[in-house]
């Protein structure tokens, strides 16, 4: 997420319509820069500086004023900020399918009746993606965009693992097939995020799930109770972004 332009929207007024912009829309951006500053100050995002920095070389690079840096800073933020919701909005559309694929009516039948007994699939222990985990993560301000990837490589790995025990032939492969997909087309959407923005803790957890040699101690869990997991932590953390019913 891009850092908020570091104007407090007392710059000289006059300066500002002295450039030909209307009173209405001066009073517009100032009140889209409180906006802004006040959601930034309760954030977590890291690399304020740089980030600020980055932006102001940005207006300079396109040769604006002295007085037009705050104007010009205040528009690239809210355009980036539009930029991320568009992806969001994907995200949305797929992860809403994959909860229609993921209810319990389905889940129940291709991830319990269709497996023998207490039948286990073994998993590394960060590939256990709890409720209880998310909280934790969020307490240490991991920054919601790191958890829901980290989610997504969580759920991907595990139902890859389910998939790889199963033939062809089975009653549950095309089922788990579908949600290997829809997990790719997901894949292709946090492709667009910068993996330099993920907080490090997620960075280091991601690099263990897919590394077999760096993961912790593997786990025997059935195959329903790891799916369970995996839309119990979607609801968590792609309710109030995708504003889902609470039923």
């Amino acid at each position: 997420m891009l850092c908020p332009p570091n104007w407090d929207g007392q710059s000289d007024r006059r300066g500002s319509l002295a450039l030909g912009f209307p009173a209405g829309f001066v009073s517009g951006v100032r009140v889209v820069n409180v906006i802004v500053n006040r959601s930034y100050r309760r954030s977590q995002v890291k690399s304020n500086a740089v980030r600020r920095d980055g932006l102001d070389l940005l207006c300079s690079l396109l040769d604006t004023s002295f007085a037009m840096r705050p104007l010009c800073t205040s528009l690239i933020y809210v355009l980036a900020v539009l930029g991320l919701e568009a992806v969001m909005q994907k995200e949305c559309e797929i992860v809403g399918i994959l909860q229609d694929k993921l209810k319990y009516k389905e889940r129940l039948q291709y991830m319990k009746y269709y497996f023998p007994l207490n039948y286990t699939v073994t998993v590394q222990y960060e590939e256990v993606l709890r409720t209880s985990n998310v909280s934790r993560l969020r307490d240490e301000a991991i920054t919601e965009p790191s958890l829901r990837y980290l989610w997504f490589h969580v759920s991907s790995q595990v139902v890859l693992k389910i998939r790889d025990v199963l033939p062809e032939q089975h009653p549950s492969w095309s089922y788990t097939q579908e949600l290997c997909d829809l997990l790719e087309g997901l894949g292709a959407e946090y492709e667009k995020y910068k993996q330099g923005d993920m907080d490090i803790v997620v960075a280091d957890l991601v690099k263990r799930i897919h590394d077999a040699e760096a993961g912790s101690n593997r786990k025997p869990v059935r195959p329903k109770a790891l799916l369970d997991n995996c839309v119990k932590v979607m609801r968590m953390l792609y309710s109030t972004p995708c504003k889902w019913d609470s039923a």
